[in-house]
């Protein structure tokens, strides 16, 4: 009846409570340091989640009554020198910018829809079909333009590039864009979360331009006029949408 390795926390956490349906033990950690910490344990859960459609621009989360619960639970296996924090992860957001070109057949706005729901499929942690719910898990830019380029009602993808939300321990909120990561970094822009423990979710609403030439454009960095409020216009560190404040 004792804890001891992070594996031992992660196995116990699940057995005595079935709505947790992935936690991540940190040891040495805090939420407000990605320093080392000795006797210090970061312990990250996640509810069971049964449809990707629960989730699209809100990542599930477990009440502060749960995270008390676990809490309580978990300290009564553990050192009385430990300093033990149970917390939801850091939720960050992803957003596909890109111009398609439907098959003939596709050529109506339900497509357009189709593959924003798709899109949002793929990011989404709770599918089978793309990124699995992996705590500080990278999105590769080439994986999502791959996804989209072979979806059978799509001909052609270009001008592709990825937003990234971010909000700090500080509660300070940042836009970034992969044609700035790939400009800078001279890699393929793929979108790295900020913290271990952060959890990478697609917005609810990606921008998908239709065309109709099969010709390589490359993208542009997004300004201000391509932004969108409730998703992706931040002022002063703040997002304006219901989601955060």
């Amino acid at each position: 009846s004792r804890a001891v390795i992070a594996w031992d926390y992660e196995r116990l956490i699940l057995e005595e409570f079935p709505l947790v349906g992935k936690v991540k033990c940190l040891p040495n950690c805090t939420q407000f340091s990605l320093r080392n910490v000795p006797g210090n344990l970061l312990i990250v859960v996640t509810p069971t989640v049964s449809s990707h459609l629960e989730a699209v621009g809100n990542a599930p989360r477990l009440s502060a009554t749960h995270l008390n619960a676990i809490h309580e639970y978990v300290s009564n296996l553990s050192s009385p020198f430990s300093k033990i924090e149970v917390i939801n992860p850091s939720t960050e957001w992803v957003q596909v910018r890109c111009r398609v070109v439907f098959e003939d057949y596709a050529r109506n706005g339900k497509y357009i829809e189709k593959l924003n729901s798709d899109i949002g499929r793929y990011l989404s942690p709770w599918e089978e079909i793309g990124y699995r719910l992996v705590y500080g898990q990278k999105v590769k830019q080439e994986d999502v333009y791959s996804y989209i380029y072979n979806l059978e009602y799509i001909k052609y993808v270009t001008e592709f590039s990825m937003l990234h939300i971010t909000c700090d321990a500080t509660g300070f909120y940042r836009l970034g864009d992969t044609v700035r990561y790939g400009d800078a970094n001279r890699n393929t822009g793929d979108i790295a979360p900020l913290y271990p423990w952060s959890m990478l979710m697609p917005t609810s609403h990606h921008n998908i331009d239709v065309g109709t030439e099969i010709l390589p454009r490359d993208p542009k960095l997004t300004g201000i006029r391509k932004l969108e409020i409730g998703s992706t216009f931040i002022i002063n560190g703040s997002i304006l949408d219901g989601q955060a404040k």
